[in-house]
């Protein structure tokens, strides 16, 4: 990584503006919503992008630990079968 905080910051920026083209991308051609939080750990700043706009999205984080237990354990078996070949790369 760079050391010279202005190339830092300007990387920052640039991957930040990727993401947010692509959660744009993906909510918009493949019919998903998207909710997209960055957390920049040296300042505590939250970057944030919602595809829709409607008060209860995105959903909590309970909300979301919630669906994602339930999710994982519906696709235990899926999850086995990637495991190895995830581990291989």
């Amino acid at each position: 990584m760079a050391s010279n905080p202005k190339r830092k910051s300007e990387r920052l920026s640039r991957r930040k503006e990727t993401l947010i083209k692509k959660a744009y991308e993906m909510a918009f051609f493949c019919d998903v919503d998207v909710a997209l939080v960055l957390r920049i750990r040296k300042t505590g700043k939250l970057i944030t992008y919602n595809s829709i706009d409607i008060e209860s999205w995105p959903p909590s984080k309970e909300q979301i630990i919630a669906r994602n237990l339930i999710t994982r354990s519906r696709s235990t078996c899926d999850h086995k079968i990637l495991k190895p070949s995830i581990e291989s790369l």
